[in-house]
């Protein structure tokens, strides 16, 4: 599974929020869960190009890549954003503090984890 999921319709610097959907194998209502981006601004180009949202989708994205390797697939990346709870951040999930704006915390917990800090 890769992570090009950039729209190859649009600019290409754009996700695309429906290839994110099927990357994961999921609806756009779920990556808006997911991303806490409200599913009509991932539903018109003129809403998901927004640096905002971009913003969002690639954080989200670039977190699940950095679980990957542990977890062993995407799909089990996927999974433990979404529902491994982090003492780190009061018990949320990496999915709760991107949706809060904590997405740089996020990868910045993840990396010191790779590189030997304690969960």
């Amino acid at each position: 599974m890769t992570f090009e999921i950039l729209n190859p319709t649009e600019d290409t610097s754009f996700v695309s929020p429906k290839a994110m959907a099927e990357m994961f194998h999921v609806t756009l209502e779920e990556v808006a869960g997911m991303t806490g981006i409200p599913k009509t601004s991932l539903q018109r180009p003129d809403r998901f190009k927004n640096i905002k949202t971009q913003i969002k989708l690639k954080d989200t994205l670039e977190i699940i890549r950095m679980i990957t390797p542990w977890a062993g697939s995407t799909l089990q990346a996927y999974a433990w954003y979404r529902s491994e709870p982090i003492p780190a951040f009061g018990n949320i999930t990496i999915e709760s503090a991107v949706k809060l704006g904590m997405a740089t915390q996020a990868k910045n917990y993840i990396q010191s984890i790779a590189l030997g800090g304690y969960a």
